[in-house]
């Protein structure tokens, strides 16, 4: 069943026969295909028809479309992972600017009051149609108020103070730049006492998660009449900062154990395995080391040391393998169910008001190799070296009120059907950067998996009540 959304759905506009602002765009107009070009430029397009923009008015001869206004956005940044080139989409990033360039292009008189383009974030939830405006910073290119829009601005405002109104109508070429700089700015929203403020969350759209988190930048060309105000919204994907220097793996030759070499390792703390394996009690211990930073960057991998001793021989030989071990990379994505803006009169209502939803799912598993660096092993103790491979559209690590992302890894199970195992699992907190260095490294191991291979969902309570206290990551 399709979802409401809080940005309109394109309309085909009614085309009049006179002036080009008789046309009733009240609706918002889809975006062009981008442009491509090589100074990575995107260029999207309101357009209209030909007799609207000084051909003659219902002659036959005259066809086609022309665009009057656009907007060109250019990539601040060069990387082949952040082109907007590469993606269909302008991506943006926390540290550079959204910058462009918006352009009027008019064959015939029109009357133009105001020039602007905002910057819109919005949060949506789907299951329960309900959205929430967290960002809108509107800057005003040109006003009526500024003067002639040929003359050009003379203060640091952006406009002539000494200016008459300028009443004409428009004609011919302009053009006006502008820049959104990203790294101060912060997403809120206002309750009825507080207004809370967190820093901009990461574009987000999954078909299983009902949270949808997206950005616009809306240009509106205002004219005389309200119902003929133009508005082009332009989607962007936006990737926040990595907080800390997450940087892609690299296995060096001669790589030592973690006994060998602690400090390349970080220790996690041990497991005791119980359970049954052909009706004969099982006790054994593992312990797992992982890359000491315990950031790792998309596209890279997380590397993995495990040593696992089973007091019984032949319990070890059946689990003590590298395609029984199950060492899993799992995601938690919490958002906002709740109104927080809406009113509340009692304390069960305001709790309602920011109630959670969560969704854990498996986004990656250990592949496991019996290390040729590993030292002579006990008679009842194993060595393996594994890898984590990380997607690299794995969406960043994030927390906020409205959204938060937060991967852990859980350890240590068995791919066996003749085990038993009757201890809890248990979780490690760890963190997930955006790859911005261009580095990609496969790790030592190769994939025995596809990169499409689906996801798997193991906890979904979007909306019902469940005890999530042993997946506290």
């Amino acid at each position: 069943m399709s979802s409401r959304w809080p940005f309109k759905r394109r309309k085909s506009p009614s085309l009049g026969r006179g002036n080009p602002l008789s046309l009733d765009l009240s609706e918002e107009i889809g975006y062009e295909a981008p442009l491509s070009s090589k100074d990575t430029r995107f260029a999207y397009e309101y357009q209209t028809s030909l007799s609207k923009l000084g051909g003659q008015s219902g002659s036959s001869t005259v066809t086609g479309r022309a665009s009057w206004a656009s907007v060109k956005l250019i990539s601040t940044h060069s990387h082949s992972c952040c082109s907007p080139q590469s993606t269909g989409m302008y991506r943006a990033r926390g540290q550079y600017p959204i910058a462009g360039i918006v352009e009027l292009t008019l064959h015939t008189a029109m009357t133009v009051e105001k020039v602007s383009i905002a910057l819109i974030g919005r949060f949506t939830n789907r299951g329960s149609h309900k959205s929430h405006v967290f960002l809108d910073n509107c800057m005003t290119l040109w006003d009526s108020w500024m003067g002639n829009p040929r003359l050009g601005a003379t203060n640091a405002m952006g406009w002539n103070p000494h200016a008459q109104v300028f009443s004409a109508k428009l004609l011919g070429s302009y053009n006006w730049p502008f820049e959104f700089a990203l790294a101060p700015m912060h997403a809120s929203f206002h309750t009825e006492s507080i207004e809370t403020r967190f820093d901009l969350p990461p574009s987000f759209e999954e078909e299983r998660i009902h949270a949808k988190v997206e950005y616009q930048l809306v240009l509106t060309v205002e004219g005389g009449n309200p119902r003929t105000n133009v508005r082009l919204p332009i989607p962007v994907h936006y990737t926040p900062d990595a907080p800390s220097s997450g940087r892609p793996q690299r296995r060096p030759q001669g790589m030592m154990t973690p006994m060998e070499d602690p400090s390349a390792w970080c220790a996690l703390p041990g497991v005791q395995i119980e359970g049954t394996v052909v009706r004969r009690r099982v006790h054994a211990h593992a312990s797992l080391y992982v890359g000491s930073s315990l950031s790792y960057a998309t596209g890279s991998f997380i590397p993995c040391y495990i040593t696992i001793g089973v007091d019984d021989p032949l319990a070890l030989d059946i689990l003590a393998t590298s395609q029984r071990l199950v060492v899993k990379l799992l995601r938690k994505v919490t958002y906002l169910q709740g109104d927080p803006t809406a009113s509340s009169t009692s304390y069960r209502q305001a709790k309602a008001c920011f109630k959670q939803a969560e969704v854990i799912s498996e986004c990656g598993r250990a592949v496991w190799v019996v290390p040729p660096f590993a030292p002579v092993e006990h008679p009842r103790t194993r060595q393996f070296y594994g890898e984590i491979h990380l997607s690299e559209d794995l969406k960043p690590s994030y927390s906020s009120p409205i959204l938060s992302i937060s991967y852990a890894i859980q350890y240590l199970s068995f791919d066996c059907t003749a085990f038993e195992q009757a201890n809890e699992l248990k979780v490690c907190g760890v963190e997930i950067t955006e790859n911005f260095t261009g580095q990609h490294s496969g790790g030592f191991i190769s994939r025995c998996y596809s990169n499409n291979d689906q996801q798997v969902k193991l906890k979904d309570v979007q909306g019902l009540p469940s005890d999530f206290s042993h997946f506290s990551f």
